[in-house]
């Protein structure tokens, strides 16, 4: 005597047919964790609060990957790439261990050349397909190895950086080369950092890079976004990029030029701006 109805239909829809049917039992099938980037979290905010909602959650993707890879997700950071905009490189800049779904823009190939493209060839890359099927496939190898490979749309994938830095351990004057470059000193980038109050997600400009200990300093408060410096001088450039290089801080986007400029226009909108040198075109 039970009644069935089955739809498929865009997340409106199924609210509408919730709320419209909100003293009948009814279950919503969902793919994923519903804990974890989950359609199911939007769901429960926007129902309304007379409808009884209970999860219930089988062995979710990343439960199973880091079980088969004999991992553990204590020490993990965890995002979603997923249908999602963003990059996976700021997350590997400063965690030893990330695992993230992947697909929508964001897929295994595209990660792979953006890891790539940032020096980050040599972190070691662990690739799940078709997890718990008889045509499973799970691959192993550096960033670099794995380039020319291709992937499902739909994966998971760890990246393992054995070189991660860890974002709280301030940068002293002496971490940077200089040469004739001018340099913001220690105490100055550690207060104009703490009072620009960045965000790990934000995106921050800094104008008039120098030799980039200032862009260093700014993209360890923005360690899940980038910095986006420019600078004029060719020498200071290169300089920043070198200190770049050597101190493995990768979510910075160095461009050569004088702002305002061309070279700025590709820039997305900023959270926060630090302007390190004007040359007097500061208005």
């Amino acid at each position: 005597n039970k009644e069935y109805c089955y739809i498929k239909a865009d997340l409106q829809r199924v609210l509408d047919f919730i709320e419209q049917n909100r003293d009948k039992k009814m279950s919503l099938i969902l793919s994923g964790d519903t804990g974890f980037y989950s359609i199911a979290q939007t769901i429960s905010r926007q129902v309304s609060k007379e409808v009884n909602l209970r999860f219930l959650c089988g062995i979710s993707s990343m439960q199973y990957f880091v079980a088969r890879m004999g991992m553990s997700y204590a020490d993990m950071k965890l995002v979603s790439l997923h249908g999602r905009g963003g990059s996976i490189v700021p997350h590997v800049c400063y965690n030893k261990k990330v695992f993230s779904l992947t697909g929508g823009d964001n897929k295994v190939d595209d990660i792979l050349r953006e890891l790539v493209a940032f020096g980050l060839g040599d972190v070691k890359v662990s690739i799940g397909e078709r997890l718990s099927m008889r045509d499973e496939r799970i691959t192993r190898d550096t960033a670099a190895n794995l380039l020319n490979r291709r992937f499902s749309s739909l994966a998971v994938i760890i990246i393992e950086n054995k070189n991660a830095r860890d974002p709280l351990i301030p940068l002293r004057d002496g971490d940077f080369i200089r040469g004739k470059a001018p340099m913001t000193k220690e105490a100055v980038r550690e207060l104009s950092a703490f009072e620009l109050g960045i965000m790990p997600g934000e995106t921050v400009y800094d104008i008039g890079a120098g030799t980039g200990a200032m862009t260093c300093t700014l993209a360890l408060r923005a360690r899940e976004n980038f910095v986006y410096a420019i600078e004029k001088d060719r020498e200071a450039f290169e300089i920043a990029e070198n200190n770049m290089k050597r101190l493995g801080i990768k979510n910075i986007k160095l461009v050569f030029g004088e702002a305002p400029s061309a070279e700025m226009k590709d820039f997305p909108p900023a959270d926060k701006v630090f302007v390190g040198g004007s040359s007097g075109n500061l208005r």
